[in-house]
């Protein structure tokens, strides 16, 4: 074989090469599943950075409590609001049973919170923050028109959000309030929402969702 068919044959092997590896590597990219979540993933969320937390930390006492009851209510009535269109935009088994589980469990924190409202004579939640706070209200309606994996992305990032704005809420109680049934509720809304806004981060992850 002559040197110039030598280098014909070469290059050939090496266009022949470099096609097999773009179109390869091609394909694989595009039959790639989502990022898994890894034990290197920053996952939950550690309060007392945000705006929301200092404004709550400020707080004292019966000041504290009857910002805390309020809030918290108007906080939880959201999330429910969401939970209730899950039923309808999304056919997803996990984003239906977390949906479940909110109706249900913050359902009875909001009729507990209203019972304490009471018992302690504050004055009865209108539905709106009593402390102005702008991240505290309610976002359905971002919800309502979205479907499949539209609602699925929406509802995770406004859940996840409506969760650390709670956790910033209660998270001084331990502290700063006066009543004892105000800090049992705290505990055990920290405790419940910490475990669920880290369950649905790792969602986030694993279905290609930005973090």
């Amino acid at each position: 074989m002559k040197k110039h068919q030598i280098y014909a044959v070469v290059a050939v092997a090496i266009i022949i090469t470099i096609l097999t590896l773009v179109v390869g590597g091609y394909f694989i990219k595009q039959n790639q599943s989502p990022p898994a979540y890894t034990s290197n993933t920053p996952i939950g969320y550690k309060s007392g950075e945000s705006d929301i937390y200092k404004k709550y930390v400020a707080l004292e006492g019966a000041e504290y409590d009857k910002a805390f009851i309020s809030d918290m209510i108007v906080q939880h009535k959201s999330a429910v609001d969401m939970a209730a269109l899950a039923k309808k935009g999304t056919s997803n088994i996990k984003i239906l049973d977390i949906a479940k589980n909110i109706t249900a469990n913050q359902g009875k924190t909001i009729n507990d919170l209203a019972s304490l409202q009471q018992q302690l004579s504050y004055p009865t939640t209108s539905g709106h923050s009593t402390s102005g706070n702008g991240g505290m209200t309610t976002t359905e309606s971002e919800l309502k028109n979205l479907t499949g994996n539209h609602f699925d992305k929406k509802f995770l990032e406004l859940m996840i959000e409506n969760y650390k704005n709670t956790i910033d809420i209660a998270t001084p109680a331990a502290k700063n309030a006066l009543h004892q049934d105000v800090k049992n509720i705290a505990k055990t809304i920290i405790g419940t929402q910490s475990k669920e806004l880290e369950e649905m981060q790792k969602w986030q992850l694993e279905w290609g969702y930005s973090f």
